[in-house]
């Protein structure tokens, strides 16, 4: 499968979040990349991912995600 590359900007909450996962998946060597292909993945195959993250947008630019 063809692969694209793209900018994303994220909280520093969420980069040392990733900070952790990396660190404590070393035997794996996975990459940030992969972790965020795999956690979109996830999402948009869900039954009503579109749905959910049109909701979690809404919340986040209301100020009503808590983290």
């Amino acid at each position: 499968m063809k692969k694209s590359s793209f900018g994303v900007r994220i909280e520093d909450e969420l980069l040392d979040k990733l900070s952790e996962i990396i660190d404590e998946s070393r035997y794996l060597n996975i990459t940030r990349s992969e972790i965020i292909e795999t956690v979109l993945e996830t999402q948009l195959n869900g039954d009503h991912s579109k749905e959910r993250i049109q909701d979690l947008i809404i919340r986040r630019r209301e100020g009503r995600l808590n983290r």
